[in-house]
């Protein structure tokens, strides 16, 4: 439980509190956005980074999206170790099954 002090104090501050949290968390997106955006499709090596998205390999194993505002640097690696690149035409083709990644 806060003590007073910590609630009076957040209470007082509020606006400012949660402006700064807000802008923290758009630096940490965009910061994370960057560094994926240096990986191109795995299936066609497409480079647009507006089209590229983190598919998870093994859909049980999904807690969160990859680009979700609010987790913490650990968890979001760990999801990104879970996925692979794929741009938005490649991703669709998987999820309707004509597009396999496995190599034979």
């Amino acid at each position: 439980m806060p003590s007073r002090y910590t609630h009076a104090y957040y209470l007082e501050n509020k606006d400012s509190i949660i402006s700064r949290s807000k802008a923290r968390q758009k630096r940490v997106a965009e910061r994370r956005r960057e560094l994926l955006s240096e990986f191109p499709c795995i299936a066609c090596g497409e480079t647009d980074t507006t089209v590229i998205q983190w598919h998870h390999v093994i859909p049980a194993d999904k807690e969160t999206q990859v680009i979700g505002n609010g987790i913490s640097e650990e968890r979001f690696w760990d999801e990104v170790l879970k996925c692979v690149p794929l741009c938005a035409n490649c991703h669709v083709k998987i999820h309707k099954n004509k597009l396999c990644l496995m190599r034979t």
